[in-house]
Parts: structure tokens; C-alpha cells; sequence
């Protein structure tokens, strides 16, 4: 975390991550044809080039919102492998790619479902959880009722006070709206 004395945020001072974060994305794709770094490194990077630093947890949204629209795709990349310029890939890289053209965006658009996650159908398995919860429910508030045994008795008893009370109320004498109040 930067100190906001030594680089502002962006959210400070109202501006979004997604452009600045797509300029530095297009201009490490220009040397390999895609995009590998961290956040760190991105983070760096776009302080570099608009002065701002962004929040810790604001690439990894941004790269996620980007990739739910369909801008970009991400793949994390395992520690040990190769990276595209032969260089050991260290833990927390990513893979981004930054389609140029309008058929590679359209390419990228029909290998995501956009519709996935998003059924009509129930899942079985959701169904079992929500029985068992409420069966766990069930079982928790099963005792005080029973502990309590007069639940009906002390409502009737109640009801039958009030009763009395409201047949006291109509036998008093009528209030005269013209008197004062003693």
C-alpha cells in the first residue's frame, strides 16, 4: 500500500481504472502479442503513467469487469512454467490478451457463454441445502415451543385480560368532548 501523500488513488479523486489499465495491457502486447504481469506490476506500471496508484484489490476487479464484458480474456499462469519472452513465470502472473481487431473480439465474444451460470432450471443440489437448512431451523426452534408448552394458554389468557379490560372501558362513563380535563 502507497501512502496517498506520495500517489494519489484514483478513487480520490474520481476516476476509473479501466483506461489507463487497457493502455498499459495494449502497450505490453505490442512486443509479444499478449500481455503477462502482475498486479504489482500493473499497479506500478499505471502509476508510472497517470501519477495515481490504483487500490490493491482494483486491478484484479477491473481485469474481471473487462473480462465479463467481453474486452479482454485472463489466464492465471503457473508458477515454474515459461513465460512468452522464455523467462521463468513466478506465482501471481497472468496471462491477458487484448483483442486489436474486430474479428478477434467477435472470436473471443463466442468462446464465452455469456450465459453462464444463468439457468431456468432448479439445481437438485440447492434444493437438498435449502431442505436441510430448513429442517436444521426446524429442529432449533422446535425446542423453545415445546420448553414453553403454553404458548396457546398465555395468548388466550392474554386476549381474555384485553377483553375484560375493553368491556371496563365501554361500561365507564362517557367522556363529555366539551369538558375539560380534571
Amino acid at each position: 500500500v502507497v501512502p496517498r501523500s506520495r500517489f494519489p488513488n484514483f478513487r480520490d479523486h474520481g476516476r476509473m481504472v479501466d483506461r489507463p489499465l487497457l493502455a498499459v495491457l495494449a502497450s505490453l502486447m505490442k512486443k509479444h502479442g499478449e500481455a503477462f504481469a502482475s498486479e504489482a506490476g500493473l499497479r506500478r506500471m499505471i502509476c508510472e503513467d497517470t501519477g495515481h496508484m490504483p487500490g490493491v484489490d482494483t486491478i484484479p476487479t477491473a481485469l474481471e469487469r473487462l473480462e465479463e464484458t467481453g474486452v479482454l480474456t485472463q489466464r492465471w499462469l503457473k508458477p515454474g512454467g515459461l513465460l512468452p519472452d522464455g523467462r521463468p513465470c513466478t506465482y501471481g502472473t497472468r496471462l491477458v490478451y487484448l483483442p486489436q481487431c474486430r474479428p478477434h473480439r467477435r472470436a473471443l465474444a463466442s468462446k464465452r457463454n455469456r450465459r453462464e451460470g444463468v439457468t431456468g432450471r432448479p439445481d437438485r443440489r440447492a434444493l437438498d441445502t435449502l431442505q436441510a437448512a430448513r429442517a436444521s431451523i426446524g429442529k432449533a426452534v422446535a425446542p423453545i415451543a415445546e420448553r414453553d408448552g403454553g404458548l396457546d394458554r398465555r395468548r388466550d389468557a392474554e386476549l381474555a385480560r384485553l377483553r375484560d379490560l375493553e368491556a371496563q372501558w365501554a361500561a365507564a362513563a362517557p367522556v363529555d368532548p366539551d369538558k375539560p380535563p380534571d
